[in-house]
């Protein structure tokens, strides 16, 4: 007969002796008492199974967000870097340099293109107006729409004061789209001699 169910019997009968009839209800119950622990230890085994699978897992999980999250920081790095290089190497160029986001807004301006346009001074949403004061005598606004809408276009020669200019409008594709602009103005003043 199971523990508790003699325990039970003690407290509430007074004795384990039971008529005959009895027996095999108290059977009955006593197997039902034995299956349900049996049930009990294979769920509180399965359950410590499972718990040890996920500390191994979350364990394994870690270790894996560590090393994500150390390539994640080598590779911000590395694009730190070339960002500085590119940055660097854009502002020291001979030609000058416009970058536009896919609105049309100016996002970047580089030392020559300032110098060129004597905008070193103006905030950047400034530095298209003066582009075109600049080069009046062309036709930039008609070029920058074809720039804007994906088609790049050429300004072979573009006089301001005793310099030509040739401008260069460049479209930068990002999924199959233009996402940003580039202005080029490169000095032909010498070629033009």
């Amino acid at each position: 007969m199971h523990r508790a169910l003699e325990r039970q019997i003690k407290r509430h009968i007074g004795n384990l002796t039971t008529p005959s009839e009895w027996r095999d209800f108290l059977d009955a119950i006593s197997r039902t008492y034995t299956h349900f622990d049996e049930d009990r230890t294979l769920l509180d085994r399965s359950l410590e199974l499972s718990s040890k699978e996920f500390i191994e897992l979350n364990k394994r999980l870690a270790q894996e967000k560590e090393i994500v999250e150390q390539k994640v920081k080598e590779r911000t790095s590395e694009l730190e870097y070339e960002k500085k290089k590119l940055y660097e190497i854009t502002q020291n160029m001979s030609m000058g340099a416009i970058l536009l986001n896919s609105k049309g807004d100016v996002i970047f301006v580089n030392k020559t293109a300032e110098n060129i346009l004597d905008c070193s001074n103006i905030k950047l949403d400034e530095v298209l107006p003066k582009f075109y004061k600049t080069f009046l005598s062309v036709p930039l606004i008609e070029n920058m729409h074809r720039c804007l809408t994906g088609e790049p276009s050429d300004i072979s020669e573009a006089e301001y004061g005793d310099k030509v200019f040739q401008i260069l409008f460049r479209c930068i594709f990002s999924d199959n789209a233009a996402s940003e602009h580039l202005i080029w103005l490169q000095d032909i003043t010498q070629a033009h001699l």
